[in-house]
């Protein structure tokens, strides 16, 4: 049993806001196998990214973090 087949009307507004504003049009049958991965990889990645380049004025790398920063980059 999914949380979408606890929480229906939760889903439908999450995916409202990521998707659509018509939760009619989409497959919610499909809904789990969508975000069963999900965030994972690279979409979540650049998003993160995204969200490090709205805070600073300047370009800079993907920030790993100190440790894996200097092991990445030297």
């Amino acid at each position: 049993m999914t949380v979408c087949a606890l929480f229906e009307d939760f889903c439908e507004k999450v995916l409202k806001g990521f998707a659509d504003g018509d939760p009619s049009v989409d497959n919610m049958d499909r809904l789990e196998r969508m975000l069963v991965d999900y965030p994972a990889g690279a979409p979540y990645q650049n998003m993160v990214f995204f969200a490090q380049m709205s805070t600073n004025d300047n370009f800079y790398q993907f920030n790993y973090g100190p440790i894996e920063n200097r092991r990445k980059y030297g």
